[in-house]
């Protein structure tokens, strides 16, 4: 290829890179992966027919098969990429006879068939179509016709390549020519760049300028740049080509070209906020960066092993996986300090390690690949919970669905599914990562890439790579594994989400005979259909014998139960994973006198199959004592939207009961917990935005009821609780408010802080201890939540006792032709005369007060906080928080003025700060006029100011 660059010229550039073929290179694979990649993936003949003829597998360096450890990376590259072309290359041509070439060929094509494999309408054939691979003589080099056949299928499959064949304006086109320029050494015979026509003065000026930034040899090219290096660049290119028109120099259009040349290839841009500076040129300088870390050092040994091999730390990275930050620096000695803090968040990014508390003040990272490749089976025995161990199967699978069948043997699992390079290691570390915190404590987790034992919530898990069924199996010891299971499904999601797009997963049982397997989802259907016979696979059961044989994978029932805590939350990405967390974590607290555990109603916990799930999540908040509802941007975005209040929004509609229950006793405490934005900081470490500083709800947020969301509320609440009166129609800026507003809520923003405080920088590592501390305590601010939810739930537990009878008045139905109880009491509220001396009001005299005024909507948060007449003539702007905004707080300033009997200078200040002043002006003309009518002496005085 490099021969032929020097006979053609700079048509087309490639840039190509190579992975390792050992276990701990796998999971590097789907960090580069694209649609747009030419993946060739490179096998033994010689291995692949002694296989065949033999019967005898030739293990290599994973204890793999040679067809088995070429399917690995046929199912990688089929997971992580859904197009792009596949060329097979297979070496040592020259050791097997032309007869064997057809019969690896036959065998291959024939296993791709019947798996129905993606990949194989992806494989670029040799010319004359006679094999599916191109065979290479090993001792012929260069002259082999099977290089050469390679070589010219490779051009030409580039050349056909969407990348080569879009149309661009050509300044984008002369940039592509400028990156890849940079990447090759500045003096060289072959370079022609500066001869081209359409090359300005100001490019090639610009393009030294980049060049003499960076120390690097003049015969090596620049491996990266920064963004601002590309940006110089992209405005020389904008300016105008020799017979062009100038470009578009504005920041999207810059942004846009980033993200055009990070899909042709030409470099690699992460999106992430703390690594949006750095712009990789050639990404074998990224991959011997990460190689210097994920290595086998037997077969890969660096100058550096020789002074580290006798440090503890080495031994427990390659030993156990665990990185210690003062060892990054050692490792990667070759790279600058900002390089090794740029290698360690890409780690990072990519799932390449995690966060990792090595010891009781030191965090440090676990990195999969690095992880033993077996575990002792006794630290896989599970502790007895109810005394059975109960297994579901994780099918992974490259098509569209397993099978039509309802049933699978062992054999059509082996030969449908497959589990990708690196896969079960990077489950495994997500996994261990979610179930740090006091389960860390009671018992840390054993993990290895083949099996694992940690714990999930309060119980154990264990998972066992099949490489018998090509599945991943998951044994419990619980009674009911749903919620558990929804757990690892999770962490699936955000696998497949990142980094492995071709992928499926289905959920497996075996039946009671053990010899057959059935979706989980077929058996939960059969079930909440309610028949009292049904089939599984070919037999028959009762349903009975069908709670006995699957009650583990069956929706948890809880009709009449209470819960401590329900989690409402919106499906995105920053909410789900922080919701995720914090149910695990809160799952793991104990509550009451007897030590409990803590019952949630979290929807991939309690959502039963079969029932409308509105229904149920709404039945399931009337029976809770805490609602936790979790509170970012996006789940704020829909709410902000006026054009979405014509259909109903389900988290809206949440937060709406729940502040219905609370005016009626039935939900104690609403605890939001409020999420800000995260974001990189200079020295590698973890920042998160003040949630309320960037939400203006007086603003931001619809004065106007959402109708559709209002209808449902009220439908639920008149079919559940005859004896209530209809919620308050409260705006979209009201629920907000009253949701933002609650005292006990969670800031996770100052939790972040806290953890941050108690971390010290410093030492070997700098930056990159720092950036270990910080992802570490990000990890912790949804455990530190859990412990402050279930210290709530312990405060309000005494109260449970009365949640039953509550619902049970609240479910009475209305005596006929008589008014509404709630309706009436209102009404004789607002007839009610109040005490002339507000210190002596009682907590519902001020509930009283404030219906007399219209404001009902704040009665349950003031009897909440104990307000009775003296406090609340304490109170401040401070206090009343966003009571005082827009006109409700009109009123309630009119009401302070027209009730209360002594002068309230101090009172108004407060209660009048942030208002415009005309404003001011208008209420102290109005105070004092009322101050004259109440006597001498009284009246209220309030400068402009």
């Amino acid at each position: 290829l490099q021969q032929q660059r020097q006979q053609h010229g700079d048509e087309l550039h490639m840039s190509i890179f190579d992975m390792g073929g050992q276990a701990e290179f796998w999971p590097l694979t789907t960090m580069f992966l694209r649609n747009r990649s030419i993946s060739l993936i490179f096998a033994r003949l010689d291995e692949l027919v002694a296989e065949l003829q033999q019967g005898k597998m030739a293990q290599g360096d994973n204890d793999l098969g040679a067809a088995e450890e070429l399917m690995v990376w046929v199912d990688a590259v089929a997971a992580a990429t859904d197009a792009g072309p596949v060329l097979l290359v297979f070496t040592f041509a020259d050791a097997v006879g032309s007869e064997a070439l057809g019969l690896v060929s036959e065998h291959l094509e024939r296993l791709l068939q019947q798996q129905d494999h993606p990949l194989l309408g992806r494989i670029q054939r040799p010319a004359d179509g006679g094999l599916l691979f191109f065979a290479v003589d090993n001792t012929k080099s260069l002259g082999c016709a099977g290089v050469q056949a390679l070589r010219a299928q490779l051009q030409a499959t580039a050349e056909k390549s969407d990348a080569a064949q879009q149309r661009v304006p050509l300044q984008l086109r002369l940039l592509q020519d400028v990156v890849s320029e940079l990447a090759q050494p500045s003096m060289r015979p072959d370079s022609r760049f500066e001869q081209k026509s359409f090359v300005t003065p100001q490019l090639l000026s610009a393009l030294m300028t980049v060049r003499q930034r960076y120390p690097y040899a003049a015969n090596q090219g620049l491996p990266r740049i920064e963004l601002g290096d590309l940006r110089l660049l992209y405005e020389a290119c904008m300016a105008g080509c020799k017979g062009t028109r100038a470009g578009d120099h504005s920041d999207a259009a810059f942004r846009l070209c980033v993200d055009f040349l990070h899909l042709q290839g030409a470099i690699t841009h992460f999106n992430s906020p703390s690594l949006d500076n750095l712009v990789i040129i050639d990404p074998m300088w990224l991959l011997d960066s990460i190689t210097a870390i994920i290595r086998k050092p037997a077969l890969h040994p660096r100058p550096s092993d020789q002074q580290l091999h006798f440090l503890p730390a080495y031994t427990d990275l390659y030993h156990q996986g665990l990185l210690d930050v003062e060892l990054v620096p050692r490792l990667l000695s070759e790279r600058s300090k900002e390089e090794q803090l740029n290698v360690m968040q890409i780690m990072l990014l990519a799932g390449l390690a995690i966060p990792w508390q090595l010891g009781p003040d030191n965090h440090g990272f676990l990195v999969p690949a690095l992880l033993p490749a077996q575990v002792a089976a006794e630290a896989l025995q599970l502790g007895p919970d109810d005394g059975r161990v109960r297994s579901v199967f994780i099918a992974p699978h490259s098509l569209r669905h397993l099978g039509k069948a309802s049933f699978f043997s062992a054999a059509e699992l082996q030969a449908r599914c497959h589990l990708p390079a690196g896969l079960f290691g990077q489950l495994m570390a997500l996994l261990a990562n979610l179930s740090q915190g006091s389960s860390a404590l009671r018992q840390p987790a054993v993990l290895s890439r083949s099996a694992a034992r940690l714990f999930l919530g309060a119980h154990e898990v264990v998972v066992v790579e099949r490489k018998d069924l090509h599945c991943m199996e998951v044994r419990v010891a619980v009674q009911n594994a749903v919620g558990l299971l929804q757990q690892i499904v999770q962490a699936l999601g955000v696998l497949r989400s990142r980094r492995y797009a071709g992928l499926h997963f289905e959920l497996l049982v075996a039946t009671p005979s053990a010899e057959l397997f059935v979706r989980a989802a077929d058996v939960q259907a059969s079930y909440a259909a309610g028949e009292a016979q049904v089939y599984v696979g070919p037999q028959r059961l009762r349903r009975v014998e069908l709670e006995q044989a699957f009650g583990y994978v069956l929706p948890v029932q809880n009709p009449h139960g209470l819960y401590h805590c329900f989690v409402s939350y919106r499906h995105a990405e920053v909410d789900s994973s922080a919701a995720s967390r914090f149910v695990n974590a809160l799952l793991q607290q104990t509550v009451g006198e007897g030590g409990g555990h803590v019952n949630v109603f979290y929807d991939t916990l309690s959502l039963q199959e079969g029932k409308e799930f509105c229904e149920a999540f709404m039945q399931g908040l009337s029976r809770t004592l805490v609602c936790v509802p979790f509170v970012s941007e996006g789940s704020l975005c829909r709410m902000r939207d006026t054009d979405m209040l014509d259909r109903v929004d389900h988290v809206l509609l949440e937060w709406q009961l729940a502040v219905h229950l609370g005016r009626k006793g039935v939900v104690k405490r609403i605890v939001p917990v409020l999420i800000g934005q995260m974001a990189q900081q200079g020295a590698g470490g973890l920042s998160m935005s003040n949630l309320l500083e960037q939400v203006a709800v007086d603003r931001d947020f619809p004065d106007q009821v959402n109708e559709p969301t209002y209808g449902r509320l009220c439908e639920f609440v008149q079919r559940e609780f005859p004896s209530s009166e209809l919620p308050e129609r409260l705006t979209v800026r009201q629920i907000v408010q009253l949701t933002l507003s609650q005292r006990t809520a969670c800031l996770c923003w100052e939790l972040l802080r806290e953890a941050e405080d108690r971390a010290q920088a410093g030492g070997l590592g700098g930056a990159i201890r720092t950036l270990a501390d910080s992802h570490s305590a990000a990890d912790r601010v949804y455990v530190q939540c859990a412990v402050r939810v279930a210290a709530v739930i312990n405060g309000v537990l005494p109260e449970s006792a009365e949640h039953q009878a509550l619902l049970q008045g609240l479910r009475e139905p209305r005596e006929g032709g008589r008014p509404d109880r709630a309706w009436a009491s209102q009404q004789q509220q607002q007839q009610t005369p109040l005490p002339a001396d507000v210190r002596t009001w009682t907590v519902s005299q001020v509930q009283v007060w404030l219906n007399q005024l219209g404001l009902g909507v704040y009665a349950a948060q003031f009897a909440g906080e104990e307000v009775d007449g003296t406090t609340l003539l304490l109170l401040d702007e401070h206090d009343l928080g966003f009571y005082v905004r827009g006109g409700k707080g009109c009123r309630m300033r009119e009401g302070f003025g027209a009730v209360l009997n002594f002068p309230l200078v101090s009172f108004s200040v407060l209660l009048l700060a942030g208002y415009e002043s005309a404003s001011c002006a208008a209420l102290c003309a109005g105070q004092g006029a009322a101050g004259n009518n109440r006597g001498q002496g009284d009246r209220v005085v309030v400068s402009q100011q």
